[in-house]
């Protein structure tokens, strides 16, 4: 709201009322899913798929909102609010632009690995899941 809200596509607003509950739905999907998935015991049941359209729900919603941070980002810089910041927006932008980033990396690597289920070989990869999960 104070880097100039008429640049933004759409209504600030607006996104608190998107991008927030299609978070906690995608959340409680992937929760949902998980609990599924350990009290029936079935490592590629109906819980698994659960917790996939959680996750893939929260991919599509983490790629609108790049996509609108981007378009917003472009519209400012070649505006003359631009001229209200400083290192401090700049390294702000710079941060959150990397963790958006390296969240959706994360959620793009926990689709991959519960495509198969429990059981399946990626689900098992001890090395990718430090270097893309843990870290």
């Amino acid at each position: 709201m104070a880097l100039g809200p008429s640049l933004s596509r759409v209504n600030p607003k607006f996104l608190y009322w998107v991008f927030i509950p299609f978070d906690i739905i995608s959340l409680a999907l992937q929760a949902g899913g998980g609990a599924s998935s350990s009290s029936s015991g079935s490592a590629n049941g109906i819980g698994v798929k659960i917790s996939l359209v959680g996750l893939i729900l929260q991919v599509i919603t983490l790629v609108a909102f790049l996509v609108l941070a981007i378009d917003f980002l472009v519209r400012f810089y070649r505006s003359a609010f631009a001229a209200n910041a400083d290192m401090r927006l700049s390294l702000f932008v710079s941060f959150l632009g990397l963790s958006v980033l390296l969240i959706l990396v994360r959620c793009v690597y926990r689709i991959y690995e519960l495509k198969e289920g429990y059981a399946g070989e990626a689900f098992h990869d001890e090395p990718l899941f430090i270097a893309l999960e843990s870290v």
